[in-house]
């Protein structure tokens, strides 16, 4: 598939039925909007996701991405490697490739939507994704 320029509207997109708990997706809506298969990207990946009140995404690393996560509203916790944050609308986030990293939705007010991008990756396999325990 070569890329080709399109407009795409994020809410239109299905959501991800196969992403699971065990791997580390906990409540999480999420829709990949621009990858390899959705519109033949070869270099990054944008997703949209919708957190809920109590969702969360669990530590992970992306060993050959780095990932920049824009909050458009709610607010949402989170830390990558030792740096604890907490992040709201217009807030943009910086994750280096290879740092371990979660996001969450604390508090049972709103919901958190972000989008994401993997600077690296075309897709969540070829970004290196891995699920880890925090330390």
């Amino acid at each position: 598939m070569h890329p080709k320029p399109q407009k795409i509207n994020a809410k239109l997109v299905k959501p991800d039925e196969t992403l699971k708990p065990e791997e580390g997706w906990h409540n999480v809506v999420l829709r990949w909007i621009i990858t390899e298969d959705t519109v033949g990207s070869e270099l990054g990946t944008l997703g949209y996701t919708i957190l809920p009140p109590k969702a969360q995404h669990a530590p992970h690393v992306h060993e050959n991405a780095e990932e920049y996560i824009i909050i458009k509203s709610g607010h949402a916790k989170g830390s990558i490697n030792d740096y604890v944050y907490e992040a709201g609308p217009d807030d943009i986030i910086f994750i280096p490739k290879g740092a371990l990293h979660y996001i969450e939705k604390p508090s049972n007010v709103d919901l958190l939507e972000i989008y994401f991008i993997y600077a690296g990756g075309s897709s969540l396999q070829k970004s290196g994704y891995k699920l880890k325990e925090k330390q």
